[in-house]
């Protein structure tokens, strides 16, 4: 037979009523912070699961922000836009009227309008937002568009008017949300394609462009590429007038990466557009080269100008035009027309950008609101089976107590 000791059933009696108070502070625990994890020990594989998906949530809410002020970044560019869409509108239906014959002795009051919409453009081409040039380049602390110290031409402020402005919207997905100001009001003569890495030295290629100058004369744009070294170039482009005099040249070297075949220098920097602002001859562009690469395929290149001229300067010119009592030639409306074409197709292309943000958005939401559920049924407690859950535990805790002095040893009392 075996014996069980008073301190066998002691240490027993104590164990259990250990837990039971226990059990019944987890509960009371869960009760107050209505929680089944508080601590990861209480379930280290739900803890994990609610810590992952908690910072998925955390990721989708700094995402829905940076949506906002995408959206926001975007609607602004919009109005600014649209802005000078109407302005270009309202230039068109004046310059159309200056058919009408009968305006001939007014062209005065045509230049005094068209002043007053370039001005207007201007503004509207500096709009900020949130203390940024929402058109100009990368330097968003320069207005981006203005005259000269004279008041006597239009340049760009900014030598980096292509730099872009992205946020991320998911976990691998950034998206731009504007439109610079080389898209939208510079002629950009871009010149891309490839070199044969295998070309001997002193082989040379030569591409050709044509631009308009604000009064909407034929300029040419001539450029020879020539292979100097391994992986480097001499860059020589020459700008040549309507009566075929040069009128600007310029030289640079380009180096490109031996393994990538990535352009990696221009003249020995990070590679850049050049800006070509002639007031002389009233050009003011744009060449970017830096789309070549160099292959082991047969050298092939190309040139194309986003727009034929400078709308900027061609308005201004229009106008001083009509104040000498003449009338803008059909190149100098060619400008503006193609201006105002190339404007609408960046309007559009914003609203695709705001439509794939709200899309985007939408998406996000309903992931978090997903992920929000799946953490409600990791970690949340069922109120009413805790009370019941309570009140059992409660009532155990409370026998266990009654029963205690038959379990507990026998005091010298019982002896007398």
């Amino acid at each position: 037979m075996i014996r069980i000791s008073d301190r066998n059933i002691q240490a027993s009696y104590m164990s259990s009523l250990a837990s039971s108070k226990a059990d019944l502070a987890t509960i009371q625990k869960q009760m107050v912070t209505k929680s089944k994890i508080n601590v990861p020990s209480d379930s280290p594989l739900a803890a994990s699961r609610i810590i992952r998906m908690s910072s998925q949530i955390g990721n989708l809410d700094t995402y829905y922000k940076n949506i906002d002020s995408g959206v926001a970044y975007i609607d602004n560019s919009s109005l600014a836009l649209e802005g000078i869409n109407d302005e270009m509108q309202y230039v068109l239906a004046e310059i159309t009227d200056l058919t009408d014959a009968t305006v001939s002795d007014n062209l005065g009051t045509y230049s005094d309008k068209i002043k007053a919409s370039l001005g207007t453009i201007i503004d509207l081409a500096n709009t900020s937002y949130d203390g940024q040039f929402l058109l100009g380049g990368s330097d968003v602390t320069t207005t981006p568009y203005g005259y000269n110290s004279l008041g006597t031409f239009v340049e760009y402020k900014s030598t980096n008017l292509d730099a872009e402005n992205k946020i991320k919207i998911s976990n691998y997905t950034e998206q731009k949300i504007n439109m610079n100001g080389k898209e939208i009001f510079a002629p950009v003569i871009k010149q891309k394609g490839n070199f044969d890495v295998a070309a001997a030295v002193g082989s040379s290629e030569t591409t050709s462009q044509t631009v308009y100058n604000a009064d909407g004369l034929v300029y040419t744009v001539n450029s020879t590429y020539t292979k100097t070294a391994a992986n480097t170039y001499t860059y020589d482009y020459e700008v040549v007038d309507p009566d075929s005099n040069v009128v600007s040249t310029h030289s640079s070297t380009l180096v490109f990466n031996g393994t990538t075949g990535e352009l990696e220098t221009i003249d020995g920097a990070e590679p850049k557009d050049y800006y070509e602002s002639d007031e002389t001859n009233k050009l003011n562009f744009i060449i970017d080269i830096k789309s070549f690469t160099e292959t082991s395929n047969s050298s092939n290149i190309s040139s194309t100008i986003s727009q034929k001229g400078d709308v900027f300067n061609t308005l201004s010119a229009i106008a001083e035009k009509l104040a000498n009592g003449e009338y803008p030639s059909q190149e100098q409306i060619d400008v503006l027309n193609d201006f105002q074409k190339n404007l609408i197709n960046k309007i559009s292309e914003l609203g695709s950008f705001r439509n794939r943000l709200t899309d985007t958005q939408e998406l996000n939401q309903n992931q978090s609101l997903t992920l929000q559920e799946l953490v409600s049924k990791e970690k949340d407690v069922d109120v009413a089976q805790l009370i019941i859950d309570l009140q059992e535990k409660q009532y155990n805790l409370d026998l266990t107590y009654k029963i205690s002095a038959t379990l507990l040893p026998k005091s010298l009392l019982d002896y007398i």
